[in-house]
């Protein structure tokens, strides 16, 4: 009996027919809200795939909030003309069909790749989304010859974000403009036309808080004024100076009135001149400069760029890379290079070669940087000034007061590197913590552990410094 009674209790309870036969849908028991948040993270011909899955999910399509149409999903034959028209085709009738099936839903966000197989549709499908009281816009398309931006879409009083990539071709603005709520624009790979339609679009948009123009040409433009009193965030980026993109700012002057202004980054070659006014709220600075077309000498080049980074005296963060210090070596020590120290920066951190030129770059930078308290040195490989440097003794208003933190990446363990090392060990009076990363070259761990211990070894102000190599 004993026995028996065990065997009872061991058995499991016999699952009803609906639970062992029927899994539990627990997606589609979800809230709306939810699920839609998560079908926004899907391509929309996606979102419509996956609607065969649950018999509620069957229309949820026809309302979710973010559409993303993408051309590139439709393109599965080769690239013939042929097959472009047909793909073309297809793409419109689906973005079509989506679009008129929503009936009163707004749209929160849309996003829309197309090329140039469908710019006669592209007006009408920005005023459908308007229509629908759209707030984020994302078109990346090349029209024919120029864009001018639809009437519907400048009277639009909810439209926020605006991403626009034109393929190199003319944005042409319209007589009158007013993006009232526009907080962040994001401009690609698009022309200008001249100065006024520039200036006038920034100014048309007073609550603009994040501007990115990201391989734009300029070369219609003699001054790029970029007014807006309540900008926090500017990225302008020309890296790849081609035929296609132009010559960045090279022929054009960079001018700036921004006095909310909190983040700058600038990448690309050197600008025809700056003009940066009531930028003192300013806090993170990145200024990554790239060898442009411009016919100038190098001293020339060093007082454009100390002009740059001298309207940045309030910076608390500031990253600059191994062509600034180049163009900036020229000119240390003159009068017109900084007149004054940088009292607010915080955090330093700079991209550079081992050569005497960058090194003694640092070191002069870290003289007008009195309270600096964190510096990082990325080592980049350099083909020229690579000659011998001898550190010399001083002292460093940050050396002896702030600097607590250094880290040093892709070291190798060349004299100039040790040399810069030893310095800042021998005196960093309050220096707290060194991490030095090793270069991938360095493959044999007894090379790297020979080296780590002569870093360990080197003479230090600091009593509570510990050297780390992660």
């Amino acid at each position: 009996m004993a026995k028996s009674s065990k065997k009872s209790n061991n058995k499991r309870p016999k699952s009803s027919k609906t639970d062992e036969n029927n899994g539990i849908d627990r997606i589609s028991d979800l809230p709306e809200p939810l699920i839609h948040h998560i079908l926004s993270f899907l391509q929309t011909v996606d979102v419509v795939r996956v609607s065969v899955l649950s018999r509620r999910w069957r229309y949820l399509w026809n309302s979710i909030p973010c559409l993303d149409f993408d051309y590139t999903l439709f393109s599965t034959g080769p690239m013939t003309y042929f097959f472009q028209f047909r793909f073309g085709e297809k793409f419109t009738d689906f973005v079509n069909r989506v679009l008129s099936a929503r009936e009163e839903c707004d749209i929160q966000r849309l996003h829309l790749s197309c090329f140039n197989h469908c710019n006669s549709w592209v007006d009408r499908w920005i005023c459908d989304a308007v229509g629908r009281n759209v707030q984020e816009l994302d078109l990346s398309f090349c029209p024919d010859d120029s864009f001018e931006l639809p009437h519907c879409l400048q009277t639009t009083k909810l439209l926020t974000v605006l991403k626009l990539n034109l393929c190199y071709r003319v944005l042409r603005m319209p007589t009158s403009m007013g993006f009232s709520r526009l907080t962040s624009l994001h401009f690609v790979s698009l022309k200008f036309l001249n100065d006024d339609s520039a200036r006038e679009f920034f100014r048309s948009c007073p609550l603009l808080e994040n501007l990115i123009m990201e391989r734009c040409v300029f070369k219609n433009l003699k001054v790029l004024d970029i007014t807006a009193t309540n900008l926090k965030n500017l990225t302008i980026k020309n890296v790849e100076v081609d035929s296609i993109s132009d010559d960045g700012l090279c022929e054009t002057e960079l001018k700036i009135f921004a006095p909310n202004l909190v983040s700058f980054n600038y990448m690309g070659p050197v600008a025809q001149s700056y003009l940066l006014k009531n930028i003192s709220s300013i806090a993170s600075v990145f200024i990554q400069l790239v060898p442009g077309p411009k016919k100038a000498s190098m001293e020339e080049l060093g007082y454009l760029v100390c002009e740059f980074i001298k309207a940045c005296y309030s910076t608390k963060v500031l990253k600059l890379s191994v062509t600034f210090l180049e163009y900036l070596f020229p000119i240390l020590g003159k009068p017109e290079c900084f007149s004054a120290p940088f009292y607010n920066l915080k955090s330093l951190k700079l991209f550079a070669g081992i050569g005497k030129l960058h090194l003694q770059v640092i070191v002069y930078l870290l003289e007008y940087f009195p309270n600096l308290e964190a510096l990082a040195i990325d080592f980049k490989e350099t083909s020229k000034w690579n000659d011998y440097w001898q550190p010399q003794d001083g002292v460093l208003t940050c050396l002896m007061y702030h600097l607590k933190t250094v880290e040093i990446d892709n070291v190798k363990g060349q004299e100039n590197e040790l040399g810069l090392i030893s310095f800042l060990l021998k005196f960093g009076q309050v220096l707290e913590t060194m991490t030095i990363t090793w270069s991938t070259d360095l493959e044999k761990p007894v090379e790297i552990i020979h080296k780590a211990l002569m870093l360990l070894m080197l003479p230090k102000a600091s009593s509570k410094v510990t050297i780390t190599f992660p």
